[in-house]
């Protein structure tokens, strides 16, 4: 923890400014999730599909004609990703765990394993080892 000889203004205008930067270098796109974009942008480069165009609603990337969200959760401590996932977004509308948000155009949804299965392929690692090489 940083002692507070730095005020919280301070500290969110470091953070405004740290995200104005990795957009200026492309590696995040919007305002809204700063590890959600990470996670694109890795998955971009870790795998080589092109991300979707940010303003369409409901998926990241699309493959062979079927669409994906991209999915991630960061460690706590030391910045890596804990765990990462594509899920084909048809089949999100039939999950419980999902719900919509108009405010990302997409859907949120917990990343429980256990019932992802039918429509969830694990890309941690590939996402990971992409992270290493920015």
């Amino acid at each position: 923890m940083i002692k507070q000889v730095i005020n919280v203004k301070k500290l969110l205008l470091q953070r405004n400014a740290i995200i104005e930067e990795l957009k200026a270098r492309k590696i995040i796109r919007t305002y809204n999730n700063l590890i959600g974009d990470l996670a694109e942008k890795l998955f971009e480069k870790a795998k080589g599909w092109k991300l979707e165009n940010n303003s369409l609603a409901g998926y990241d990337a699309e493959k062979c004609g079927i669409k994906y969200q991209i999915k991630a959760r960061m460690s706590d401590k030391n910045f890596g990703i804990r765990k990462a996932g594509i899920i084909e977004y048809k089949k999100l509308f039939k999950m419980k765990e999902c719900r919509y948000s108009k405010h990302v155009k997409g859907h949120n949804l917990s990343l429980n394993i256990n019932k992802l299965s039918c429509c969830y392929e694990d890309v941690t690692i590939d996402i990971s080892t992409a992270l290493l090489s920015l």
